[in-house]
């Protein structure tokens, strides 16, 4: 499992769809919070950018993989987690005040839902990834039978052959260009 800021930013961003979503459905029933849902979405996602802005500069290291497997298509699950917010992002009481408790409990729902993510591995499910085109698998390296998280481009990642990949994590490396 990655070392716990890869997982938060990695978490934190794939929410960024839905807390954009959430921003532009409330804007009319209160601008502030509306526009604080799409800064903290658009922050996410600057965050996202950075992180891989940063970690582009590491060195590469050569892996050869045994064994590879997609993990970025339990979406169905992950889904529900947009949902269920969604539905409920009028931030207005019945007498037209501002419904403070109501943005207290989405607030808690989503504090749940990022320490459920980052604790059950959730990380290989993020739509911002697979907007740009990345995709996650787990791999199984050939020399040392050690398995890790795959980050790259590729449909069809090649078994017993070498690629060139940048550690982000003890578990996790990402294969900048393909």
């Amino acid at each position: 499992m990655p070392r716990l800021p890869v997982r938060l930013v990695l978490c934190i961003s794939s929410y960024a769809p839905l807390l954009a979503l959430i921003g532009l459905r409330s804007w009319a029933a209160d601008a502030r919070v509306g526009a604080a849902f799409v800064f903290v979405s658009v922050l996410s996602v600057l965050a996202l950018w950075a992180f891989f802005k940063v970690h582009s500069r590491r060195a590469r290291e050569p892996l050869t993989l045994k064994v590879v497997q997609q993990r970025d298509g339990d979406v169905m699950g992950y889904v529900i987690t947009y949902l269920v917010p969604f539905v409920n992002t009028n931030y207005r009481a019945a007498d037209g005040s501002f419904d403070s408790l109501g943005l207290l409990a989405m607030s808690l729902l989503f504090l749940v839902i990022l320490t459920v993510y980052v604790n059950a591995n959730l990380i290989f499910i993020n739509p911002v990834l697979a907007v740009v085109g990345l995709r996650i698998y787990e791999v199984e390296l050939a020399a040392s039978a050690e398995k890790k998280a795959l980050l790259t481009r590729r449909t069809v990642v090649p078994l017993h052959r070498e690629i060139s990949v940048v550690p982000i994590g003890p578990y996790f490396v990402w294969e900048p260009e393909h």
